[in-house]
Formats: C-alpha cells, sequence, structure tokens
C-alpha cells in the first residue's frame, strides 16, 4: 500500500489515489497521475507532488473555480503569494488570469498555491516522480516575510526533519497550514518542533517564515527526508506533556491557543517551542503571551513553559474582538496530564474575578465593546487554596496614577525588581521601562506620548497587574 522502490523502476503510468505514498530510491521512468481530494467552494494550500505538471492547463482542466474571485474578475482560483506584491483587498494573494492562452509553464518544485474547486472532486497532477533534492527560493516581503511553500514529493515528510534543515534560514521554526475544516470558513493551524510525530501529506502546502535580510535564500527539501504515514497526523499531538487548550467562542466564530509544558522551555521565547499566530490583525482571535521577556512579540498561538512551579506562572492572554463579534463571548479550556491539585483559572481583570475552567466550567461575559490585545483575561494554574495568597493581595494593593503629564507615579512596590510597558488602547508598545522597588516610584513618560488612553501593564516579583490611565 506504501510502496518504496530501492532499485531503477520504468512503468507506462502510476496512478495513486489521495492519501496514497510512493518513494523512489532510484531512477523512475514514467508517469505519475496523483489524485487529491479537494471540497468543493473552499480553499486549499497545495504542492504539485510531480515534475512537469502544466499550470495553465491544471487550471483549465482540473474543475477550479473561475469568474470573480476575491474582487479579481476573469481570474482562476489558483493564487499565488507574492511577497512583492500587496493591496487591501487580497493582501499577497494574486491569481492566474482565466484568459491566459497557456504559457506552458509548470508548477515549480516546492512552491505552494492556494486552490479552490467548483464541485466535490480529486485534481489530478501528471508529472514525472521527483528523485532529487529540492531548493526552493524564499524571499523577504511586505507582509512578515511569509512564503507559501509546499512538499514537492508524493511520499510524506516530517514537519521537525525540514525545520532543522532549513533553521537558520527561518525566522522561527513555525510552519503554517490552513484547515478549512475550522470554524466559520477555516483558519490556520500552527505547527513546530513539539509536533515531533507530524508528517506533511503530498501535495500540501504550508507557509514558513523567513530570517529577515536582502540575500538569496532557499528552503530545502531532501530525498532523504521522505517517509510514509498509514495514518493521518494532521491534528496529531504528543499526549505525554502537560497542556491546556484555551478556547474563545462567540456562537459563530470560535479561536483558540495552546500552552505546552515540556523540559527545557523556559518563561521566555523558546524558538521552535513559541510560535505565534498567523495573522495577529484577525477581527476575531486568541492568542497568549510570553510569561516573561516580552521583546513584542506578535500574539502567539503555541506557547512552552517549563514543567514546574505552575504556581508562579501568569499567562497573559491576548483577544481580538471588533465590533461585528460583539456579544456573549465564552472562554472554555481542556488540559492533559496536569499535576495532581492543579487547576486552570482565567482572571479577569475588568469584573476582578477567578472563574474555573474545566470540563463542566467555562467563563462568559457579553461585550460592549471591541477589544483588542492583551490586559484583560490572564490565566492562572493553581491549587483552589492558593488563589487568595499573600502575593495576590500585595499585587491588588499597588496603585498607579499621573502626578503631571510627564510622569506616571507607582504606589505599592516596597522591593524588587519591576518591568513597565505602556501600550495605546489598539495594542501598540509605547513604553518600556523597568526600576527597583521604593515604595514610590515615579516613571518619566516621553512628551511625545499624546493625550488619551493607555495600558499599563507591569510585572513585579509578586505577579502581573494592568491598569487603565487617562493621559490630559
Amino acid at each position: 500500500t506504501y510502496p518504496t522502490a530501492t532499485g531503477p523502476v520504468t512503468v507506462n503510468s502510476v496512478i495513486m489515489n489521495n492519501g496514497s505514498s510512493l518513494i523512489a530510491e532510484d531512477t523512475f521512468d514514467g508517469f505519475i497521475n496523483f489524485n487529491k481530494t479537494l471540497v468543493e467552494d473552499e480553499w486549499f494550500n497545495i504542492a504539485s507532488p510531480v515534475v512537469g505538471q502544466d499550470m495553465d492547463e491544471f487550471a483549465r482542466t482540473q474543475g477550479l473555480r473561475s469568474g470573480t474571485i476575491n474582487n479579481i474578475p476573469e481570474t482562476f482560483a489558483l493564487g499565488y503569494w507574492n511577497n512583492n506584491y500587496f493591496n487591501t483587498v487580497t493582501k499577497n494573494w494574486q491569481y492566474l488570469h482565466s484568459a491566459t492562452s497557456g504559457t506552458g509553464l509548470p508548477f515549480i518544485s516546492g512552491e505552494g498555491r492556494a486552490v479552490s474547486v467548483a464541485t466535490n472532486r480529486d485534481v489530478t497532477f501528471t508529472g514525472t516522480m521527483p528523485t532529487e533534492d529540492v531548493s526552493i527560493a524564499i524571499t523577504q516581503g511586505i507582509y512578515n516575510n511569509y512564503n507559501l511553500i509546499g512538499n514537492p514529493y508524493p511520499s510524506y515528510i516530517p514537519s521537525t526533519d525540514i525545520l532543522t534543515e532549513n533553521d537558520i534560514k527561518l525566522q522561527q521554526l513555525t510552519l503554517w497550514f490552513w484547515d478549512h475544516t475550522r470554524p466559520n470558513g477555516g483558519s490556520y493551524v500552527t505547527k513546530n518542533l513539539i509536533h515531533n510525530d507530524f508528517k506533511i501529506a503530498p501535495g500540501q502546502g504550508f507557509f514558513i517564515q523567513r530570517m529577515p535580510g536582502s540575500e538569496a535564500v532557499t528552503f530545502d527539501f531532501t530525498e532523504a527526508m521522505q517517509s510514509h504515514s498509514p495514518t493521518d497526523t494532521f491534528l496529531r499531538t504528543n499526549s505525554n506533556n502537560p497542556e491546556i487548550k484555551v478556547t474563545m467562542s462567540n456562537g459563530t466564530n470560535t479561536k483558540d491557543t495552546e500552552i505546552y509544558y515540556i523540559d527545557g522551555a523556559t518563561t521566555g521565547w523558546d524558538n521552535g517551542y513559541d510560535s505565534t499566530i498567523f495573522n495577529p490583525s484577525n477581527a476575531f482571535e486568541l492568542f497568549s503571551y510570553l510569561v516573561s521577556d516580552d521583546q513584542g512579540e506578535d500574539g502567539l498561538a503555541i506557547q512552552s513553559l517549563p514543567p514546574s512551579n505552575y504556581e508562579a506562572m501568569i499567562i497573559p492572554l491576548g483577544v481580538n474582538v471588533n465590533t461585528q463579534n460583539l456579544g456573549t463571548l465564552e472562554i472554555s479550556a481542556s488540559s492533559l496530564n496536569l499535576p495532581a491539585g492543579i487547576n486552570v483559572y482565567l482572571e479577569d481583570k475588568e469584573d476582578n474575578t477567578f472563574t474555573l475552567l474545566d470540563d463542566t466550567s467555562s467563563f462568559s461575559t457579553t461585550l460592549s465593546g471591541s477589544l483588542n490585545g492583551e490586559g484583560r483575561f490572564y490565566l492562572h494554574t493553581r491549587t483552589e487554596s492558593s488563589l487568595s495568597a499573600p502575593n495576590d493581595f500585595e499585587i491588588n494593593n499597588i496603585s498607579m496614577y499621573t502626578t503631571s503629564e510627564e510622569n506616571l507615579r507607582i504606589e505599592g512596590v516596597q522591593s524588587g525588581k519591576a518591568s513597565v510597558v505602556i501600550y495605546d488602547i489598539l495594542g501598540k508598545q509605547i513604553l518600556s521601562t523597568s526600576f527597583e522597588g521604593t515604595g514610590v516610584n515615579d516613571i518619566l513618560l516621553s512628551k511625545h506620548i499624546s493625550e488619551g488612553i493607555y495600558i499599563v501593564r507591569m510585572k513585579t516579583t509578586s505577579g502581573i497587574i494592568n491598569k487603565k490611565i487617562n493621559l490630559k
């Protein structure tokens, strides 16, 4: 069912159905017809698993949607992510023009494309067996240096293999996969080194983020990476680690963020074990921020933490909800393998409440205004008896206020180092500084900070506090 050809092969043709896998370790002469099953009116990120498939012929013969696609007329639903192009409607996406007369250009091995078919069907890639290593150019771009690439072989590739092979070329060791089955039209699934049993299917496209720089860079696939996978690994994770999955829903949209506790992880940035969300500006989104040493990274889809000292780690959550998504907001959590007695609580700074999140309990609130980023919700992993510990009392007795347009006064930090970050109401970082607590501390505000409402986020040895201040 999953053959590996260890010697030279000559055939007239091979038909490969969706989910099958074929590896050639020597020469392989003859045509491959690879079928991939797609669902009507949904988008899929794909890559050709054969060499030589003509792109225009594929668009005309494989039942792709055509017409006006994403407000672009006379277009096939065959999209290309172009880092040198951007507009407010399609962002970096460009599409194949339906009036093309046929350029004869084939799919480039390792290059990703977005496709959508008009009816449920298999699309067929026809070409020859790839029997060499593949290198695909990845570019610096307008939109976070994302590049859409894909598996160039008719076999599976372990995700950890391609991440470690290309580690110095990537800004973060992360892969983003579009999953059309997720609520409200689909969203991106994030994979990194935690998912050490995840394999990328033949014909599967995905995004990576290249390291900034002007030099030419290629992303490399090697023949030796190929493997077979008799079962679907798309949503599989390593269940041996303690983990928490936090989910946010308004009844129509659903988003989630994942927390893992693994040996060797820190409370700061761990490349390959912490991963940002694909699009931090989504109108409805849930993510987390680093527990410590936050350097202004985008919100995290995956955060890894050390599997100890659970009660000392408070995880800031970021929530984006625009005015079109107002109403009842529910936040829930599922957890695996947490130490005995450790529960998950959601702190709501606005209501000053703690809510147990377990299989039968969740948090619910009715939003009257939009939310943008960090400041309201925090995740705690604690025993029930520790929720009212002295540290909580101390942090709740810290006050902040402005003494003039140039000074922010903080009272109540008696000793120890504290850090302060100030954000505007859109979530943009305005100021970051630190101080040694003396009971009363003044923070000099830049004269360039204009009037308005700001969020002050302060970390002390006792915990985290967020306050709104009004600069006049």
